[in-house]
C-alpha cells in the first residue's frame, strides 16, 4: 500500500501519526454494539459464549482498537474535510469513524465488494453491510423496465443458478425438476412445503438484524418445534452453503442437533455441503422463510410467498411478507394459502428491484480480479 501511494507521489499519514499517544484513551460504552459485532466476526459465531477462548483478551484488544479509531475520527474532523471515503463503515476499524463523521454532517462515501465479479458497491452515509438502495428504489419502483433492461436482468438471474458471474458460488448441485427434487428429499407432494433458509450467523449482513426473534438460532429452533405438531405440513431447513465457503465456528446443523432431542419426521435438514441447488428447492417450496438471505428476493422472483422475520435491504419493498412479531409469524404459518398474495405483482416488483440491486448498484470495475472471497487482486 505504501509503495502504491509513493509511486503516485501522494502524501499520506499513518493512523499512528494522526492519533499520537493512545495510552490515555478510554473506551466508551456507546460502542458496545460495534464491539459485539467485531467479536462475532473474530470468532465466526452468532452468539458470544463466555467460554470462548481468550474472550476477555480479545475484548480488551477490540476496545483498544475502538478507542484508537474514535480518536482518529476526531482528528480527521479537525482537518475539516469536504467528504470522507472509507471501506464498509462497520466493526472496530471503521464503525466509530463512520458514526462520528456522519454525526457531524460530513458526507461519507462507503465502498465494498459487490456480489458480481469485478464490481464494487458505493453508498453515501450508509454502511456497506446494509446494501441499502431505498432512496433510489423510491424513484424507480413505479417505472416499468424497458425491453433491454428486462433482457439484461433475465440473463443475469439465469446466471445466478450456477453463480458463474458472481464472486461466491453457493449452489453446488445442478438444478433439477420439481418431481426429482421431491423424490430425492423424500417429500410428500400432497402436503404443503415450507423452506427455511438460514444465514451464516456471524456475517455482518445477518448479525444484529433481529425483529421478530431474539436471534436466528431461536427462530430456527422454534420453527422446527412448531412443525413438530403439524404433521400435515412439511419443513425443509436449508443451511446456508456459505458456512462451507467463508467458514463458521458455530455451524447451524450442529446447533440444531445439540439443542433438539429429536427432529420431527416432517422436517428435512439439508446441511451446508448438500449438493442441492437453491432453485431446485424453490420449485418445491410453497412458502419461504428467511432471516436476511438474498434468497428472500429470489423467492419473490419466482412468485413464491416469503415471510421475512428480520431487517434486510429488501424488506418493506412490497414483494415480501414482513413479520414484526412471533405471534404474527406463527399465525401466518397456520395458513396454507395467502389470499391477498398477488403473484404477478410480486414477480414484477421484485424484478425491478433485482435490476436496481444487481445491475445498477454494483458498479463494474474490470480491474478487480477476485481469486477468492478474501483475496482480490486489482489494477492488473
Amino acid at each position: 500500500g505504501k509503495r502504491f501511494l509513493e509511486k503516485l507521489n501522494l502524501k499520506y499519514q499513518t493512523i499512528e501519526q494522526i492519533v499520537g499517544d493512545t495510552n490515555s484513551l478510554s473506551y466508551d460504552s456507546k460502542y458496545n454494539t460495534i464491539l459485539e459485532a467485531s467479536l462475532l466476526k473474530q470468532y465466526k459465531v452468532g452468539v458470544i459464549d463466555k467460554d470462548l477462548p481468550r474472550l476477555e483478551e480479545k475484548r480488551s484488544l477490540l476496545k483498544k482498537a475502538i478507542t484508537i479509531t474514535d480518536k482518529l475520527a476526531k482528528e480527521v474532523l479537525k482537518m475539516k474535510p469536504d467528504s470522507v471515503i472509507m471501506s464498509h463503515g462497520i466493526y472496530s476499524t471503521w464503525g466509530p469513524p463512520f458514526n462520528i463523521i456522519t454525526d457531524n454532517n460530513i458526507p461519507v462515501l462507503v465502498h465494498g465488494r459487490g456480489k458480481k465479479r469485478y464490481s464494487q458497491v458505493f453508498n453515501w452515509n450508509k454502511t456497506g453491510d446494509s446494501w441499502d438502495v431505498s432512496d433510489e428504489w423510491e424513484k424507480v419502483k413505479n417505472k416499468d423496465l424497458t425491453p433491454s433492461e428486462l433482457e439484461q436482468i433475465n440473463k443475469y438471474l439465469e446466471s445466478r443458478i450456477s453463480h458463474k458471474d458472481d464472486v461466491f458460488v453457493y449452489n453446488f448441485g445442478k438444478e433439477t425438476s420439481k418431481e426429482k427434487t421431491i423424490e430425492f428429499l423424500g417429500l410428500d407432494p400432497q402436503k404443503p412445503i415450507y423452506t427455511l433458509f438460514t444465514n451464516v450467523l456471524w456475517d455482518a449482513a445477518s448479525a444484529q438484524r433481529e425483529i421478530a426473534f431474539s436471534n436466528p438460532i431461536d427462530w430456527t429452533l422454534e420453527t422446527i418445534n412448531w412443525f413438530k405438531d403439524k404433521p400435515n405440513k412439511q419443513l425443509i431447513i436449508r443451511i446456508h452453503p456459505a458456512e462451507n465457503i467463508i467458514g463458521t465456528n458455530q455451524p447451524m446443523y450442529d446447533i440444531i442437533m445439540e439443542r433438539l432431542k429429536s427432529i420431527p419426521s416432517n422436517v428435512f435438514i439439508l446441511n451446508a455441503d448438500a449438493a442441492v441447488n437453491s432453485w431446485s428447492l424453490m420449485k418445491v417450496t410453497d412458502v419461504g422463510l428467511v432471516h436476511t438471505s438474498t434468497v428472500g428476493m429470489e423467492l419473490a422472483l419466482e412468485g413464491i410467498p416469503c415471510l421475512c422475520v428480520s431487517k434486510t435491504h429488501y424488506r418493506g419493498k412490497g414483494f415480501t411478507i414482513d413479520i414484526n412479531s412471533k405471534k404474527e409469524y406463527f399465525e401466518l404459518l397456520e395458513k396454507s394459502t395467502f389470499i391477498d398474495f398477488d403473484n404477478e405483482m410480486v414477480i414484477d416488483l421484485s424484478k425491478k428491484y433485482a435490476y436496481l440491486l444487481f445491475l445498477r448498484y454494483q458498479v463494474p470495475m474490470p480491474f478487480f480480479y477476485p481469486e477468492s472471497h478474501i483475496s482480490i487482486n486489482c489494477l492488473k
